[in-house]
């Protein structure tokens, strides 16, 4: 059985595959970046129209190739 990942590290891993710091997500997602670090340190749960934010500014970015 596989434990699926919290919220944040999801957001968190898909930002690192974009190539995008937490300050550049923030800012693309229109949120507070001190939001983005707490969602993605798993200490708060996004509000929905935050976490839609955020999830649309990362659809925006096309993730990196991989290597």
């Amino acid at each position: 059985m596989s434990k699926e990942q919290p919220l944040g590290e999801r957001i968190r891993r898909a930002r690192l595959a974009r190539g995008l710091t937490a300050r550049e997500l923030a800012k693309a997602a229109k949120v507070d970046v001190g939001t983005l670090y707490r969602i993605e340190r798993g200490s708060c749960n996004p509000r929905p129209t935050t976490h839609r934010k955020i999830i649309q500014a990362l659809d925006k970015i096309p993730k990196l190739p991989e290597v």
